[in-house]
């Protein structure tokens, strides 16, 4: 896979966590809490430039799955 084919999965399947809540249907405060529980995990995260508060990625289908499953 080179660099072009990694931008193109990533903008088709990565997901910033203030985008998240818009995949699983909830408001932001109840993706928060969901989060917080841990019904939902973060594909990845990042420290960046040394920040207290971490940037957390997710994986659209993990959150089309959650929002499919969720009460």
């Amino acid at each position: 896979m080179d660099e072009k084919d990694v931008k193109q999965w990533m903008s088709e399947n990565i997901v910033r966590s203030a985008d998240a809540h818009m995949f699983t249907k909830q408001s932001r405060n109840s993706f928060k809490q969901s989060f917080k529980r841990g019904l939902i995990k973060p594909y990845l995260t990042l420290n960046l430039n040394k920040s207290k508060i971490p940037t957390h990625l997710f994986l659209k289908s993990d959150l089309l799955e959650y929002k499919n499953t969720k009460k």
